[in-house]
């Protein structure tokens, strides 16, 4: 599993894309590493593009994720979830009823992502964003 992400500190805004095979331990190191970047507490919204994973794993491993991410963020942050396969809809709309009091969705294109992120005039940018993210791990 890869993962890569960039902060937009002006929009408090982090972009993150998954990619490859859906690893819990590999979530749990990234989540660690992403808070102790101190403009993570700038971030009020989330775009996770999930289309490029393979989520098959992930079923089993719900718990475990809302638990890592309740535990490590805590916070409310809105984090919109860019699905395209039946098994990423269902893995997200699986996590999303797990952290039910926290302000999570999915879907399908990144149009409506931008709608719900309320950065409709950044699409431009996002999309090559999306494309050349700063940060891997």
């Amino acid at each position: 599993m890869e993962i890569q992400y960039q902060i937009i500190k002006e929009n408090n805004l982090l972009i993150q894309k998954f990619i490859g095979s859906f690893s819990i331990e590999f979530f749990a190191i990234y989540i660690d590493k992403l808070i102790e970047n101190q403009e993570w507490k700038y971030i009020t919204k989330v775009l996770t593009d999930c289309r490029e994973t393979n989520f098959e794993t992930a079923f089993k491993n719900l718990d475990k994720m809302s638990r890592i991410r309740t535990e490590a963020i805590g916070g409310n942050i809105l984090n919109i979830l860019l699905v395209d396969k039946p098994v990423t809809t269902a893995v997200a709309h699986l996590y999303i009823d797990k952290l039910k009091k926290y302000d999570y969705e999915y879907c399908s294109t990144l149009d409506y992502a931008l709608v719900l992120l309320e950065l409709n005039e950044y699409k431009n940018e996002i999309e090559d964003l999306l494309m050349n993210l700063k940060n891997r791990i």
